[in-house]
């Protein structure tokens, strides 16, 4: 987004209107544009990331000296009515490949349809067939309806699993960085061994089960930078009933701390904890081992097998129903900076420090010293 020098006196847009756009804009993002008025020029480029809108300039039509008053003129380009990517990703231990198919617009008032399909390299494959609808209103609501389909592979823990989910979400802001959804989700598993030296505690959850659940997620992002941040805060809140029809039932709730602190000029240090408790909500009701919590491996405890901590049966990592894990680390650029201004400024050199534990704890029965025992006894 461009934007003139005069727009650095201005607190609040008046007007707004926008050209080089076809007729689509005007039923599309009619709504959204009359958000303008009121808005700082600050505040924009958020406002343009919820639209189909590619890219758009800006100019400002000053009338007298009353910077309290000021029009605006969007020069619009929007995204191609059909488009498509294949990339990859790196995370959770393992490399993807990601092909993604989009409809910006599709009925001319924001929606959008996006099938995506990604295989990883550790045999997990993921199918998500989504549509989005935006709503009008300050709080910047949208519906998402999914249908999807996960495969994944967890030899840690002896099983496999495959889910076919059908995943209502309604998001909104109730401030300009603090995001909440409001999910329900309806999945059918399938849990079987992995090999024939799968231990018996889990053989004996294998077979399908139908998940049914409620889940409420607040975020709030004050980083800087998603993947490297030099400074600001995280906060995740997730919490998921599960319970509303099916038979497996628990209550899971999970927090996600993270705050970074430029020392010097590209030296970052980053503190994070994360912890997590399940409880059963029923007898009725079951929770099994993919309900449960795990840590270990490179997103939480480092030098560790993925679910590498934590009761085990034979090789089989069972998962406990809590877990925290924290860590202080240090981020800096590579020695010597090759490839700096470029190629290079995708990668820091990482000094960590990682603790952390996972047990089964009982909320409603422990006393604060069994609560203290569990978190500091150690099953590795």
């Amino acid at each position: 987004m461009g934007h003139s020098d005069k727009n650095a006196g201005i607190s609040r847009f008046a007007q707004s209107r926008s050209e080089g756009n076809d007729s689509d804009f005007n039923t599309c993002d009619h709504q959204w544009a009359t958000r303008i008025p009121g808005e700082t020029p600050q505040n924009l480029n958020g406002i343009q990331k919820e639209t189909h809108i590619k890219e758009q300039s800006y100019e400002t039509n000053v009338k007298d000296v009353d910077l309290q008053q000021i029009q605006v003129t969007f020069d619009v380009k929007e995204h191609k009515r059909l488009t498509r990517g294949i990339s990859t990703q790196v995370g959770n231990n393992e490399g993807s490949v990601l092909i993604g198919l989009r409809t910006p617009n599709i009925l001319g008032r924001g929606e959008k349809v996006q099938i995506e399909y990604s295989r990883g390299s550790k045999r997990t494959s993921n199918f998500n067939l989504s549509f989005i609808k935006p709503f009008s209103g300050k709080n910047r609501p949208s519906l998402r309806t999914s249908i999807l389909q996960a495969h994944s592979e967890w030899p840690n823990s002896g099983y496999k699993q495959l889910d076919r989910s059908l995943q209502l979400d309604f998001g909104f802001y109730s401030a300009t960085l603090l995001k909440h959804n409001l999910q329900w989700e309806g999945t059918i598993r399938d849990l079987s061994t992995l090999s024939r030296t799968t231990s018996f505690e889990v053989r004996e959850q294998s077979g399908s089960t139908l998940k049914s659940s409620i889940k409420y997620m607040m975020s709030v992002d004050l980083r800087d930078d998603v993947i490297f941040p030099n400074t600001g805060s995280l906060i995740q809140v997730t919490s998921e009933l599960a319970g509303l029809g099916g038979n497996i039932g628990f209550f899971k709730n999970e927090v996600l701390l993270q705050d970074n602190y430029s020392l010097f000029e590209d030296i970052v240090f980053q503190a994070s904890l994360m912890a997590g408790y399940v409880s059963a909500i029923s007898k009725e009701k079951k929770v099994t081992i993919a309900d449960r919590c795990y840590i270990g491996g490179p997103l939480s405890i480092r030098g560790f097998e993925m679910r590498g901590i934590g009761p085990h049966s034979d090789s089989d990592s069972l998962g406990s129903n809590a877990f925290w894990a924290a860590g202080f680390h240090l981020f800096t650029p590579l020695p010597f900076r090759p490839g700096q201004g470029g190629f290079g400024e995708l990668f820091r050199t990482h000094l960590f420090l990682n603790t952390g534990n996972v047990g089964d704890l009982c909320l409603g029965k422990a006393s604060k010293g069994d609560i203290v025992e569990i978190l500091k006894t150690n099953h590795d």
